[in-house]
């Protein structure tokens, strides 16, 4: 876990896209936010305060003043916080929104798909930064 604070814990996930399907994905997020009722299943789990996925393409890392790094993917960002603990966080939005989760991340190298569950938690803790 990281950033505890009380009894929400912050979760922050970086996957590595294919750069050639970004635009797609860009364009699935354009429509979840535009047709919510998609999104019903995370929405009604009230453990999970706050949930996201962003898009980082390659050219938009910051440099912070050094030299680029060449990058071959772009990369998607999922930040969330939630109440209770991983893997109760994680069986609950595999079962809510197995089919949604697959269709965020089906882009990212070596996404295994939501279920099985053991693959999916897996791949969740590769790719986790506390």
């Amino acid at each position: 876990m990281s950033n505890v604070s009380g009894k929400a814990y912050a979760m922050n996930v970086v996957t590595p896209m294919r750069p050639r399907n970004t635009w797609i994905n860009r364009l699935l997020f354009m429509f979840t936010r535009a047709q919510p009722d998609k999104l019903a299943g995370l929405i009604g789990l009230s453990f999970i305060h706050f949930a996201r996925w962003v898009i980082i393409r390659r050219e938009d890392w910051p440099d912070f003043g050094q030299p680029r790094d060449p990058l071959r993917n772009d990369y998607m960002l999922f930040c969330s916080n939630f109440n209770g603990t991983w893997d109760q966080y994680i069986d609950a939005f595999s079962d809510a929104l197995p089919s949604g989760l697959d269709l965020l991340w089906y882009s990212s190298i070596k996404y295994p798909h939501s279920i099985p569950i053991t693959a999916f938690k897996n791949y969740i803790r590769a790719n986790q930064v506390d």
